[in-house]
């Protein structure tokens, strides 16, 4: 799960990484991007939870995606 991306963003280290007190690599949009957190909270932790759930609910649907998208290729293929 932890190298799980979309469009090349890995999305657990990419929500670390905007959680740390001194991000790498983060777009500045304005003067409040530097208000960073002093330490962990437990709303952090329940909030890395909830990603983690929705990453691992996301990719158990992943085999199902592949064979549907499997029968659908065949069937445009005998349509041809």
């Amino acid at each position: 799960m932890y190298e799980f991306e979309v469009s090349g963003l890995k999305v657990v280290q990419s929500w670390l990484n905007y959680r740390k007190r001194r991000p790498r690599n983060v777009r500045k949009s304005s003067p409040l991007d530097d208000i960073r957190p002093e330490r962990w909270t437990a709303e952090f932790t329940a909030e890395l939870l909830n990603v983690l759930w929705i990453l691992e609910a996301t990719l158990a649907t992943y085999p199902a995606q592949r064979d549907l998208l499997e029968r659908i290729v065949k069937g445009i293929q005998r349509g041809q």
